[in-house]
Parts: C-alpha cells; structure tokens; sequence
C-alpha cells in the first residue's frame, strides 16, 4: 500500500493506492479514513487497484476550509479527486457518510462502472 498526496480544488487530498486491475474507489464514513479500508478488506480484491480517499469530513483531512455549501459538495470533491488521479469508470464502495457520498455521486451521472453502499446511509448536515 502507497500513501500519496494530490492537490484538488485549492487542497490537499490524501489516498492510499494498492493493488493492479479495474479501479475500485473506496470512500469511509465520518470520522473515519481511507486506513480504515486497508485495515479491514482493502488487500481482499485480486485484479483490482484499489484507491481509499480521505474524505474532507475524516479526521486525518478534515478543515474548516471545508464546509458543505449544498448536498452535493461531498460528491463533488470525490469526482474532481477522481479526475484528478485520472482514473475512468471506477467501482465506487462506501460506507456511511461515504455510502450518501457515492450515491449522491452517482444521482450526479458521474462516470462509474458500479456502487456499492454499505449502510447505515444518513444525512448528516
């Protein structure tokens, strides 16, 4: 596993990237962190590459310099993080506030394969 650093929309974003095959994204719930991933299932998928983002609500990147205007700034920052790492089509899996994250995202029509949500799903804000 890598831990590495992008710069996206005036901050810095960190993920860790394991693994070769599709893209899978994995995005945590609140205060959690891409960690959080690895430490339970990310080695358990063979053929993919598998990218966790810390989410700016996580408490590894969390900022006041990021305070959700609307519903869909989370699901936002996630495309523009996507893009950003250049990755096309990704399975998306989240959890929690990540789970409201990729199913906002996907409402969005960003480009994805596939979601996956593990629940509980709320809105927290």
């Amino acid at each position: 596993m890598d831990e590495n650093w992008i710069y996206v929309n005036g901050r810095s974003v960190r993920y860790l990237v394991h693994g070769d095959g599709k893209p899978m994204v994995m995005v945590h719930g609140f205060s959690f962190s891409a960690d959080d991933w690895f430490n339970c299932c990310g080695n358990d998928f063979p053929g993919f590459r598998i990218y966790a983002v810390d989410m700016p609500y996580g408490p590894k990147s969390r900022s006041e310099h990021f305070t959700p205007r609307n519903d869909d700034d989370y699901a936002n920052h996630l495309y523009a993080v996507i893009r950003a790492l250049n990755i096309e089509n990704p399975i998306l899996i989240g959890a929690s506030l990540g789970g409201e994250t990729v199913l906002r995202y996907l409402a969005l029509n960003y480009p994805a394969i596939a979601g996956i949500v593990v629940g509980p799903v709320s809105t927290l804000y």
